[in-house]
């Protein structure tokens, strides 16, 4: 079944302006660790936020990821978290209270309704600025070995 295309994170790493068939294997492997962590960060981060109830929405929170092999090596250059779970943007974008039952005895709408409203929960945006402050940190510290890596190569 496909995630629900509403409430996922896509990870899409960028072009970083390297030719990826002249990278040495270290890089390349180093590229696909710094991918997967980033994956996987964003799989517990969200489930971290998610709130609970039962657990089926956490649970059914995973990773699909689309396999790309350049020169021998798995880059997994798109991936995407999120649920499959129908109810799932009800709970992250919260719900409006019931608009109440008309009564004809009264001749009017009485005021509360049955349902009162959830609140949302955002934790989809939530996830996307927590993985935002953390590449923030991680893509610098891998640019910088990258860039330690190219200058050993020249």
């Amino acid at each position: 079944m496909a995630l629900n295309p509403f409430l996922q994170v896509k990870i899409k790493p960028r072009n970083i302006g390297l030719k990826l068939s002249s990278m040495e294997r270290t890089t390349k492997r180093r590229y696909r660790e710094f991918v997967e962590t980033i994956i996987k960060l964003t799989e517990v981060t969200m489930k971290g936020l998610v709130p609970v109830r039962t657990g089926t929405l956490r649970d059914s929170i995973r990773t699909i990821s689309k396999q790309i092999q350049e020169g021998g090596v798995d880059l997994r250059s798109n991936s995407f978290v999120g649920t499959t779970l129908r109810y799932a943007g009800f709970v992250d974008k919260g719900t409006k209270p019931s608009r109440g039952v008309f009564v004809p005895f009264l001749g009017r709408r009485i005021q509360t309704g049955v349902h009162p409203g959830t609140p949302a929960s955002n934790f989809i945006q939530r996830t996307k600025e927590v993985i935002d402050m953390e590449l923030g940190f991680k893509g610098q510290n891998f640019l910088n070995r990258m860039r330690s890596d190219f200058n050993r190569i020249k």
